[in-house]
């Protein structure tokens, strides 16, 4: 069991909060921009921001973990910590998810319920593996990406840095999704997609460039 500090207070604390009861590790607060909006009968205990009360991130049986659904301020807030605290984040798996042995989770990453994990796939630092995604055999998904609940990545797809996989996408195998870019909701992706652009539909066609 572990004593986990969760920075954040939006939907991905209350995500994680989640995962990590469901998988029998003990919530000891949170830090960072809270909510109002608990689960029924919860009661937070607020420890106030990282960036000034650091001393209990840096307890020796203290883990913590950055959840916040904006790739780049998770990245920005992980690299904070470490510089302050000199301790990488801990890793949220839901009980039900299912994680090849042959497959690697990166620092600070999180999979949700039913999400698959395939063989020989590597997941960076940071990522986001929602509820019911699918990232099947040879998979390489870069640092705080963030796959949404329901996507499907076929085998040897590869996801760069920072991009955003929408809820229910398909990305059939051999396809490379560039660096930021953004796959919409529901898009079937069928060839390459370039990095800090945004595509859509199906088959999924660029829509707009995010730089």
């Amino acid at each position: 069991m572990r004593r986990v500090v969760i920075i954040g207070g939006a939907g991905g604390a209350k995500w994680a909060l989640d995962v990590f009861l469901a998988a029998g590790h003990e919530v000891i607060g949170f830090m960072d921009n809270f909510t109002k909006q608990w689960p029924s009968k919860y009661v937070p205990n607020l420890l106030g921001k990282a960036g000034e009360n650091s001393g209990v991130l840096s307890l020796p049986e203290t883990f913590y973990f950055v959840a916040t659904g904006d790739n780049a301020l998770r990245r920005e807030i992980t690299g904070n910590i470490v510089s302050l605290t000199r301790k990488f984040p801990t890793i949220a798996i839901h009980p039900c998810a299912v994680i090849s042995r042959f497959a690697s989770l990166g620092m600070g990453s999180i999979c949700g319920a039913n999400a698959i994990v395939g063989v020989s796939s590597k997941i960076g630092h940071g990522v986001i593996v929602n509820e019911s995604v699918v990232i099947s055999h040879d998979c390489e998904i870069g640092h705080y990406a963030q796959v949404s609940p329901g996507a499907v990545l076929c085998g040897y797809v590869t996801v760069g840095d920072l991009a955003f996989i929408g809820a229910g996408a398909k990305v059939i195998p051999h396809v490379e999704i560039g660096e930021g870019a953004v796959v919409a909701a529901g898009a079937a992706v069928t060839k390459d997609v370039e990095p800090y652009t945004m595509v859509a539909g199906v088959p999924a066609v660029f829509k707009k460039g995010l730089r």
